[in-house]
């Protein structure tokens, strides 16, 4: 019995070979890029807001424009709620935002969060997580950290540019590679 491989061989070995040249590109942002700020003002939010309580549930959205911040969404929590205007500063001077445009101690903060709804409630007391999220990623053996080449670039890039104080909280870098592959294909 053939193998995978030997059949494979045999039924393209007639095949015209062709050259395939793309571009693979990744990007990062740093604490600083307003999609980040948006998401860690969220993260902090909804952390305080479960608490470390199985029975809390937090859906927090966070929109970032210049020099303000709005929180949306819906949570089951017990805790003090007036606090959260204080850990979104506490947030945003973390990150080192202290300029003209957006500063952790004068920006505008509206929240819209509310308590979660009955219905919402009924597909995560007893089981589920509510809403889901898809993230695309995979492990590779391009770099040492097992991130794909042009990721890994992409977060070199943006260290180094940390490292200059000079630069302010938010930058964006971009890593990408060509790649050169052949492949047969079947003439049509």
């Amino acid at each position: 019995m053939r193998s995978a491989l030997d059949t494979f061989k045999a039924e393209t070995q007639n095949y015209p070979l062709i050259d395939m040249k793309y571009y693979f590109t990744s990007e990062s942002v740093s604490d600083g890029h307003p999609d980040k700020v948006a998401d860690l003002i969220s993260d902090a939010v909804a952390t305080y807001l479960i608490d470390k309580n199985p029975t809390h549930r937090a859906a927090v959205e966070t929109m970032v424009t210049t020099n303000s911040v709005t929180l949306a969404g819906e949570y089951k929590s017990d805790v003090d709620i007036d606090h959260i205007r204080t850990i979104v500063a506490n947030t945003i001077n973390k990150i080192g935002y202290e300029q003209d445009g957006f500063d952790w101690r004068t920006f505008s903060f509206e929240n819209k969060l509310h308590g979660q709804s009955a219905d919402i409630a009924l597909g995560t007391d007893d089981f589920g997580a509510g809403d889901q999220g898809l993230m695309f990623g995979y492990a590779c053996r391009e770099t040492d950290n097992y991130m794909p080449l042009a990721i890994s670039l992409s977060h070199r890039i943006l260290q180094r540019l940390r490292e200059k104080t000079d630069l302010g909280p938010d930058m964006k870098s971009q890593g990408y590679r060509g790649v050169c592959r052949h492949r047969y294909t079947r003439a049509s």
